[in-house]
């Protein structure tokens, strides 16, 4: 993800660019500052998109799919996914945990638990979420 270049850019695994996808804008597929990017195991991609405040998904070829979490998250980074097939995201500027289907239902919010600007998010397979508090300089663990 090229965050200041508001794109998403693919590479072979030796490091040879093959494509980007997405530009500066509002518009679905169009990011302004992308953070974090997702590969589920069904291949579809997920980027948050920092201050167009919500997530996007694409085919691997850069189509676009969808987007969801308008009016849920603000400033979504870190983004997981759990075994059971959830999408987890932290967001910077709500300080808090937003929890979503595949298809970009909220079904559970983690909010009051001292988190200062959370970024990075991971899951681990016993479910348990790890989650980077930035300017509380610690892992909370979930």
């Amino acid at each position: 993800v090229e965050c200041e270049g508001h794109c998403v850019s693919v590479f072979t695994e030796e490091g040879t660019f093959l494509y980007r996808f997405g530009h500066e804008g509002k518009a679905e597929g169009e990011f302004i500052f992308p953070h974090y990017i997702l590969i589920t195991p069904d291949d579809l991609v997920y980027v948050t998109d920092g201050d167009n405040h919500c997530i996007q998904v694409f085919q691997q070829n850069g189509q676009f799919i969808r987007q969801f979490g308008k009016g849920i998250v603000k400033g979504p980074r870190g983004i997981a996914v759990t075994s059971d097939g959830h999408i987890v995201v932290a967001s910077y500027g709500a300080n808090k945990l937003s929890i979503f289907t595949q298809d970009g239902q909220c079904v559970h919010e983690v909010i009051d638990i001292g988190l200062n600007h959370p970024f990075g998010v991971a899951v681990d397979s016993d479910r348990l979420i790890y989650i980077a508090d930035r300017l509380n300089s610690r892992v909370v663990v979930l």
